[in-house]
């Protein structure tokens, strides 16, 4: 066969060293990270196929190879070309950034709690929402003195967000982001994409490593109905999985989200009608 392309990079879509074998003269080619050569990587990509025999084949493997290779250079695409992943947002002082999707509801945990009833449900522990520094375990986002929500094995892993109607926009501010930082979406068929810190990392163009001063806002949009999603998973192998200001947009409508001073409240109503009730049947 006159390509010769490791099966190791092919499953795992790996960017990194493919030997090609052109009769006698094999060649190497490397594909640089640099974005100053995105485009002579992308050629080089093509030029590859020119040495399959079979068209078929080279298309199956390019469809393996390039939502990789082009996440690398900082851009997430999905092979069905749906989800598109970018970065960007409001910055805010003190506050840490913000989504600048229109018509999104947005979720800071500045009460010290999140959803758990309506449109946007969050499963979690107290323990994950905090403000400041916990040494050895949480850094405080940047520029973020607000509460934000933290992942991980001491203050809990995972965290999951569930939707009561399908949802097409995912916003959020991560800051000191780690390799072992994972944030997956879901739907009824099962999972649509997944990130991890290293690609959050290259999306923000820094090496994630756990630095305070690392921070980029990341969105999701899905533009097709097989990539909505009704369950977003954060979850952290070690310490810790730092984010903020969570956004989210419904397909159609809106997410019917309690606040959580109404939340409180709820309690309180609920006695209260229980009262009128009693007096009622007494009278």
């Amino acid at each position: 066969m006159p390509l010769s392309l490791s099966q190791r990079d092919v499953k795992r879509g790996t960017c990194r060293k493919w030997r090609i074998g052109a009769g006698t003269r094999p060649r190497t080619g490397v594909l640089s990270r640099t974005k100053s050569t995105k485009l002579n990587n992308l050629l080089a990509i093509f030029r590859i196929g020119l040495y399959y025999v079979s068209t078929e084949e080279f298309l199956i493997t390019i469809q393996k190879l390039v939502p990789a290779c082009l996440l690398a250079f900082g851009v997430a695409i999905m092979p069905l070309g749906a989800v598109t992943v970018t970065t960007g947002g409001t910055a805010v002082a003190g506050n840490g950034t913000f989504s600048n999707f229109a018509g999104a509801t947005t979720i800071n945990f500045d009460s010290g709690t999140a959803p758990t009833v309506g449109g946007i449900q969050y499963v979690y522990a107290a323990t994950n929402i905090l403000n400041g520094n916990d040494p050895s375990v949480s850094a405080a986002p940047f520029d973020d003195t607000t509460n934000y929500l933290s992942v991980g094995p001491t203050r809990g892993t995972p965290v999951t967000i569930n939707f009561s109607t399908a949802a097409d926009y995912f916003g959020f501010y991560a800051s000191t982001v780690d390799p072992f930082n994972v944030i997956s979406f879901y739907n009824s068929t099962g999972l649509i994409l997944s990130l991890t810190g290293t690609q959050i990392g290259t999306l923000g163009g820094f090496v994630a490593s756990g630095d305070p001063g690392d921070h980029v806002y990341v969105n999701i949009a899905a533009s097709s109905p097989a990539e909505y999603f009704t369950q977003i998973v954060l979850s952290s192998s070690a310490n810790a999985f730092e984010t903020d200001n969570h956004a989210f947009h419904a397909v159609s409508g809106s997410f019917d989200t309690p606040e959580p001073g109404t939340l409180m409240l709820l309690p309180a109503g609920l006695a209260l009608v229980w009262m009128g009730t009693r007096r009622k049947k007494s009278a």
